[in-house]
């Protein structure tokens, strides 16, 4: 069968628009997927890096307050910040990390994460035992409980917010 000049001007357009629709498609679905992709950076992703990277300092911050709070009887403000980062710095930032982990597709790091809080807990028990034990400015006079209490720092404290960071 012979085509007409025609026939194959027509055919040939037709194969042209054809190829046209088809790579149209893929474009518009490869823009959907990147914009999938972005939203998962700006909405999980990013906000996730900066929580943890805020919560390695809060475990930093932690450590230094704590020593603070044995070498020094008379900063009032490194104890009230040590308060406030237990009482109200670390909750609100333990929740933050807890929703943004359930967007996480990699369950494992969720669980990891997990471990690593639930440890930074057990932490924060010992600087309350250190809080506890040297309360107030004459509490410091008691020189074994302050030895005791630099030991929990140095020996158990440090250490651990070293393997935590």
């Amino acid at each position: 069968m012979k085509l007409g000049i025609s026939q194959l001007i027509f055919l040939s357009f037709s194969v042209l628009i054809i190829l046209s629709v088809i790579n149209t498609n893929v474009i518009v679905l490869n823009l959907n997927r990147s914009s999938k992709v972005e939203s998962e950076i700006d909405d999980v992703i990013d906000p996730s890096i900066h929580a943890i990277d805020e919560f390695n300092l809060l475990i930093t911050r932690s450590r230094m307050l704590s020593s603070i709070w044995v070498s020094n009887r008379d900063r009032e403000i490194d104890k009230t910040a040590l308060k406030l980062l237990l009482s109200k710095e670390y909750p609100s930032l333990r929740l933050k990390l807890k929703q943004l982990t359930e967007y996480w597709s990699d369950k494992s790091m969720a669980d990891s994460l997990n471990i690593i809080l639930n440890d930074f807990e057990k932490l924060t028990l010992l600087e309350r035992e250190v809080m506890k034990t040297l309360k107030n400015k004459s509490s410091y006079d008691n020189h074994e409980e302050k030895f005791r209490c630099e030991e929990i720092v140095s020996m158990q404290i440090l250490p651990f917010s070293d393997i935590l960071i």
